[in-house]
């Protein structure tokens, strides 16, 4: 028994092509097309994204199909950074480090844990109650390693990014996985192997530098790179 919204009540497509079209989501590729033993390359429009709209007021949807109001952010200190693209491109689906008021990022400065893991639950939406409870009650941190203040390690974020993603319990059997960076511990060994297969982090260095803190950027880039490869 579920109440089923009237198709009557949606805006014609019409207006939803304007939308579209107005935000800009269009990009041109070339796409190959096959007939018989011949292939010839076409140069075609496509969407730049899979955003979703709300039919009757044609205002997008967040990850829980809610109407979102317009939102961005506007950065003083990241133009040209290498972390520019994933910052704006989170944001446009309003996952942002830290308060998204703020006109600047600090991309070198240290995240930490409070910072680094109400972002992380945004982005896995378990809510924005009390973090440390509902993480420690799933396991995704102990309460021996509460430390709100502290700056985060980048083996610290990887440990939590991986449990979050319901790899821990794997993580934690090193035996099975290799190395894949010279400076990460045997007992941390899983916890990278899977980060790097996921493409969360670069696997293509051989040093990882476990216990350096996590800058701010790198933050967003860990996240973005699960969300996007």
């Amino acid at each position: 028994d579920l109440p089923i919204p009237s198709k009557t009540l949606a805006k014609p497509l019409e207006e939803a092509y304007g939308v579209i079209l107005a935000e800009d989501k269009f990009m041109l590729s070339y796409v190959p097309t096959y007939q018989e033993n011949q292939c010839e390359m076409k140069l075609v429009y496509h969407l730049n994204d899979t955003s979703n709209y709300s039919a009757e007021r044609l205002l997008p949807l967040n990850y829980r199909m809610e109407e979102t109001e317009p939102f961005s952010v506007d950065y003083t200190d990241i133009a040209g950074h290498y972390a520019e693209t994933a910052i704006y491109k989170l944001a446009e689906v309003q996952l942002t480090l830290g308060d998204p008021a703020e006109t600047e990022f600090r991309p070198e400065e240290a995240v930490t844990q409070q910072e680094f893991l109400t972002f992380a639950c945004k982005v896995f939406n378990y809510g924005s109650g009390d973090i440390y409870y509902s993480l420690t009650y799933m396991g995704i941190i102990s309460k021996e390693e509460i430390a709100p203040d502290k700056p985060v390690t980048r083996m610290e974020a990887i440990r939590y990014i991986v449990r979050l993603i319901g790899q821990g319990e794997i993580a934690e059997k090193p035996e099975i996985f290799r190395d894949i960076y010279t400076d990460v511990s045997e007992a941390d060994r899983g916890y990278a192997a899977i980060a790097a297969g996921y493409k969360i982090v670069n696997s293509e260095v051989s040093e990882f530098y476990p216990d350096s803190v996590l800058r701010r950027a790198d933050a967003v880039m860990m996240i973005y790179n699960w969300l996007t490869k």
